[in-house]
């Protein structure tokens, strides 16, 4: 009777030992679960974060261009006045001969006008172009790649708006080949601006758990797409992009 009293007891403890064991299993596996949501979290929080600036940033570039699309077109209406005052005279050689000279001087004008309002229908931005000095006579100017948002083509228009808003400011840092020469560039101030260097070198992209590339897309039904799957760009560029 003792004996099966005894093998009762330790076939007890045996089942408690297993739902200890499960228990610790399961414990395991929710802290888990919960430190990857905290860094959906915290990625959701960044991308939100970035996309205000972005909005910021987009407002801010909009008053810019109306207020040189309102000036462009305070110039059109005074030419217009002045052509139209220049049509209403009398002929008279001389007369005429300074006619002809206001007139040249209007058309260039007029041709500064347009190419103003070219470069509002582009974007309004020489900003994405890049002016500076080189820092030695033996520079070599490839080093310098240019402003991000030339260095890579949008597969498709649609992404257009979230890469704006997700890439905010950086879209006008300017990729350059690698740290020495940017730290070149910058010890001779070669910019006349303050800008923002991306030594390409010197970029290493953060790699994301593969679990929290699944649930993002499974939050949003398949429709999440990381930003270097819908552009190309040189190969060179990987770690910058």
């Amino acid at each position: 009777m003792r004996d099966i009293n005894e093998g009762k007891d330790i076939a007890i403890e045996e089942g408690i030992a297993l739902k200890v064991v499960q228990l610790n299993e399961a414990k395991k596996n929710l802290e888990i679960s919960i430190q990857e949501l905290k860094q959906v979290r915290t990625l959701i929080a960044r991308l939100d974060r970035e996309r205000r600036e972005a909005a910021e940033s987009l407002n801010t570039l909009q008053e810019s261009n109306d207020g040189i699309r309102t000036q462009i077109l305070k110039v059109q209406s005074e030419l217009k006045v002045a052509t139209d005052f220049l049509a209403s005279k009398p002929f008279n050689p001389k007369a005429e001969g300074e006619k002809a000279t206001e007139k040249k001087k209007l058309e260039e004008q007029m041709r500064e006008v347009s190419r103003k309002l070219d470069g509002l229908e582009l974007g309004g931005d020489h900003r994405l172009d890049v002016k500076y000095t080189i820092p030695t006579e033996d520079f070599d100017r490839d080093l310098v790649k240019g402003r991000v948002a030339k260095l890579f083509q949008i597969k498709e228009e649609r992404y257009a708006a979230a890469l704006e808003a997700v890439a905010g400011k950086k879209l006008f840092y300017i990729v350059v080949d690698n740290d020495v020469a940017s730290s070149l560039l910058l010890k001779h101030d070669s910019f006349p601006n303050r800008v923002n260097l991306i030594p390409n070198n010197k970029i290493k992209a953060k790699e994301i758990k593969k679990e929290v590339v699944d649930y993002v897309r499974n939050v949003t039904k398949g429709r999440a797409r990381f930003a270097t799957e819908v552009i190309k760009y040189h190969s060179q560029l990987e770690n910058t992009m």
